[in-house]
């Protein structure tokens, strides 16, 4: 039997081995960010994971990866301001 930790693991030897799923359990997909706080959430995830890593091409990509989140962050905010009206000129 493989263990449910085996790094070695193929993901089918562990689901095969996984206890039942229950109604308790997070749902396997996470739901679209919908405000500029979800994607600044996901940014900042994404660069706790940069932290944790050993290769450098994961470092960079998670690095990567947190910037885009935050570009998508202040997108979103822009959408939110509100628009500034136009100078009005004097006609001629």
């Amino acid at each position: 039997m493989i263990a449910d930790n085996d790094p070695w693991a193929s993901a089918a030897e562990r689901r095969d081995s996984a206890p039942a799923r229950n109604e308790t359990e997070r749902p396997v997909f996470i739901p679209k960010p919908k405000t500029a706080q979800d994607y600044i959430d996901r940014a900042t995830a994404c660069e706790q994971l940069a932290d944790a890593a050993i290769a450098h091409e994961t470092r960079e990509t998670m690095l990567y990866l947190a910037g885009r989140w935050r570009a998508l962050a202040d997108e979103e905010e822009a959408k939110q301001r509100p628009k500034r009206p136009e100078p009005q000129h004097p006609s001629e």
